[in-house]
């Protein structure tokens, strides 16, 4: 993203994690006025289209699964901020016959929260190989709850309170065994998710993108047998240290080579600076022109 050089392309380099920018964006993002003011939008899923569009894949996978649609499909999801899964959830309630596995690394959040409720912070993000799923605060586990919950907007409201405050909330049992109905979860460890990655090469000369990696060991981990999708999220030629750190020979395309000799144009967001107020300046200067 760095080597878009054109002038309506604003690109903020983050001295920190996902989680760290996530919450500067969304205090933008609820404050109505100004997103009515600069016509703002996200194309990550804080906006309800990227999950809406997603929905569509899920249909998509079932049919490729089974064309008679006469049975239950279950499609594993690498689990970041949960906007996947949302949309899978959405497209089970609209009868699709699916269920869903959340597969997350050793920042496991989703998994603790879909198997005991606890919705609790960990001290701190575990760098893996899988980076983007290196995330503390699954945004779009607000909308599951919303979804299972019936669309009770004053209980999901307690509890996302709850946890902004104090970085930890327990789902109620009742809500938790709706999403059991539909969901369940699976952790994986880094060794875990480099050997999914040797094993798909050793087997089927196909490499995996360390995030697809971690589905992939749960198929590969499983006994019996059923119909499942895994969902593929990257090219494993973005990833070239994980490739390596998995035994295997990266496979750079020629258009990500030449992005090493491009020149470059970013703004550095450092911890200590205040990075909403960044956020909000750049919008400003950029909606007045």
């Amino acid at each position: 993203m760095t080597t878009v050089l054109d002038d309506n392309v604003h690109v903020f380099a983050v001295d920190g994690t996902s989680d760290d920018l996530d919450y500067p964006i969304k205090q933008c993002f609820v404050d109505a006025d100004f997103v009515q003011k600069h016509n703002l939008i996200s194309i990550n899923s804080i906006n309800w289209a990227r999950v809406m569009v997603q929905t569509v894949h899920h249909f998509y996978a079932y049919f490729q699964m089974c064309r008679s649609c006469d049975q239950e499909v279950e499609i594993v999801v690498p689990t970041g901020a949960m906007g996947n899964i949302t949309a899978g959830c959405i497209a089970n309630m609209m009868g699709l016959p699916v269920k869903f596995v959340s597969t997350v690394n050793v920042n496991d959040i989703v998994d603790r929260a879909l198997k005991q409720g606890d919705f609790s912070m960990a001290d701190k993000v575990i760098p893996t190989s899988s980076n983007s799923m290196d995330i503390q605060v699954p945004y779009n586990f607000e909308r599951i709850l919303y979804l299972f919950s019936g669309h009770d907007s004053t209980l999901v409201a307690r509890l996302m309170r709850e946890f902004e405050a104090t970085g930890k909330t327990v789902v109620p049992k009742n809500l938790l065994d709706k999403l059991k109905a539909v969901m369940r979860s699976y952790s994986v460890t880094e060794a875990d998710t480099l050997l999914a990655m040797r094993t798909c090469w050793e087997e089927n000369q196909y490499l995996l993108c360390p995030h697809t990696a971690v589905a992939a060991f749960y198929h590969m981990a499983q006994e019996s047998s059923c119909l499942r999708v895994c969902v593929a999220t990257a090219a494993a030629a973005k990833f070239p240290e994980a490739v390596e750190k998995a035994g295997l020979l990266p496979q750079p395309t020629p258009e990500l080579q030449a992005l090493d000799s491009m020149p470059t144009k970013y703004q550095d967001m450092e911890q200590g600076q205040d990075w909403e107020a960044m956020l909000r300046t750049k919008i400003q200067s950029v909606h007045s022109k």
